[in-house]
């Protein structure tokens, strides 16, 4: 484990002069910000639990709540401390949802978030049954500490097809949103179910009120959709966004509306941006197989509103070959594209990205990047807004990863299987502090999946001005006093 290493300026409860950061002016910025990282530790590894379900790929998943941080990939659900990444409870997935009240054989594609308006966390998915029907299952915690239980369901979203499968999660104030493939093993269509918050928050939890649109053509809801998740409030109408097609330059939107309790789900006008190439499978180091990028173009992790924009972001090819991010900022009401980018490297690729933002424009992706010289290593970069214009900085190394991966996908491609996704999140107590979830390899055929904390550092010349704006409160509470 690292020292942590705390920003100067913005640790949770920090007070300078007597005076609590909360209470503080807004200071404007004095040059670039940088990412420092906090806590830095292992969530696990693929040598620990070793599930058949997706090869043992980990889709690095994990949600951050007041003081517990949870971590639930395709091997293992785990609880750690936020303050030392102590851990505190450790299970198998299908030992989680067991426990929550669902007994499955076993479970893959998990996503699990944290939603500051309720205090609790939720949590989705595929259940895994060789001889029936695939169901969705989704969880709700008991309270803001995930050790004191979980209440789940399962459900069969649509009846008689065996796929219910990579399920997505959105949340706003009014409900639970999940999407998933559907098809016998074609994923030519998709289930998009509304859950209705407040039963799921009931002393007695339940989802029979669920809606669901069953089989919906990739036509109304585009290719691999995902729900927005509003991180400033409010609920329908809310979004999803499919970029499975992206490379041919659309992104599809879907809308849903009405009342929660009866909403309905209308096709959107597509999303017009540069057509880029598909992703190419990433490169290692030596003779090991590339990674898998097949549909890498969809929004595999969150897709987020904060202040009236959506953000989002997945893996693209570049105009120089390798796997870049792109990623892109939506005007919520319009679907107008207010800005893009391309992050990337002509040595490295760059894959599995996550994205998250807070109320001051910073945004941070966290990714994993390889290359013909370096192995699948975990990484993260911070992006700073001013007058409407997103600048991205110099990604920052989180774990170096020391092996190459060759474990074989299930599908004859002679490629490595190394999971889907990943995840960023903002911390709920400290909107400057971030938390990344990100794959590496830390040995031979073993990857490893990083947990951590992000701080957002001003650089000196913010110091200096956050300085003045402390003496001008300590003189202004004397005058008081």
């Amino acid at each position: 484990m690292h020292p942590r290493l705390a920003s100067p300026l913005r640790t949770a409860g920090a007070v300078f002069l007597g005076f609590s950061l909360a209470s503080l002016p807004d200071v404007p910025a004095a040059g670039a910000a940088s990412l420092a990282p906090g806590l830095n530790f292992r969530g696990g590894t693929r040598s620990d639990d070793l599930s058949s379900i997706e090869n043992g790929a980990p889709d690095s998943m994990g949600a951050v709540g007041p003081d517990e941080v949870v971590y639930l990939v395709n091997n293992r659900y785990a609880v750690f401390r936020k303050s030392d990444g102590a851990e505190l409870a450790s299970d198998t997935p299908r030992g989680f949802w067991s426990a929550a009240g669902v007994d499955l054989v076993d479970s893959f594609d998990p996503s699990v978030y944290y939603d500051p308006a309720s205090g609790r966390f939720f949590a989705v998915a595929a259940q895994y049954e060789p001889v029936v029907a695939n169901h969705l299952v989704i969880a709700v915690s008991k309270s803001s500490d995930p050790r004191e239980g979980w209440s789940a369901f399962s459900i069969d979203p649509t009846p008689g097809l065996v796929n219910a499968d990579f399920p997505r999660l959105g949340v706003d104030a009014e409900g639970v949103y999940v999407t998933n493939f559907t098809g016998n093993g074609t994923f030519s269509s998709y289930d998009v179910t509304v859950f209705p918050k407040a039963d799921l928050l009931a002393a007695t939890p339940t989802v029979a009120n669920a809606t669901v649109f069953a089989n919906v053509s990739p036509g109304v809801v585009g290719f691999g959709p995902v729900p927005v998740t509003k991180l400033d409030g409010g609920g329908l109408p809310t979004k999803l966004l499919g970029a499975g097609a992206s490379y041919f330059g659309v992104v599809q939107s879907a809308t849903l509306s009405g009342p929660v309790t009866a909403p309905s789900l209308t096709k959107g006008p597509p999303i017009v941006l540069p057509g880029l190439p598909k992703a190419p499978d990433a490169r290692q180091p030596g003779t090991a197989p590339n990674i898998y990028q097949e549909n890498e173009a969809a929004f595999r992790s969150g897709v987020v509103q904060r202040d009236g924009a959506i953000w989002a972001v997945h893996t693209v090819g570049s105009p120089s070959g390798r796997d870049a991010i792109e990623w892109l900022q939506l005007d919520a009401a319009t679907n107008i594209v207010l800005q893009s980018g391309l992050i990337e490297d002509p040595a490295l690729d760059f894959i599995f990205p996550s994205l998250a933002v807070n109320e001051h424009g910073e945004v941070v992706i966290g990714f994993t990047a390889t290359g013909e010289e370096m192995f699948p290593s975990a990484f993260a970069v911070l992006g700073e807004t001013t007058a409407a214009t997103t600048t991205f900085g110099t990604p920052v190394l989180l774990e170096q990863g020391t092996a190459s991966y060759e474990v074989q996908d299930n599908f004859g491609r002679g490629t490595a299987r190394f999971g889907d996704y990943s995840a960023t999140v903002v911390d709920p107590i400290d909107s400057r502090t971030f938390w990344t979830f990100q794959e590496w390899v830390s040995a031979e055929d073993d990857w490893a999946v990083q947990v951590t904390q992000l701080f957002v550092v001003p650089e000196p010349g913010a110091v200096l001005l956050l300085a003045g704006a402390l003496a001008g409160l300590a003189i202004t509470g004397r005058m008081r006093a």
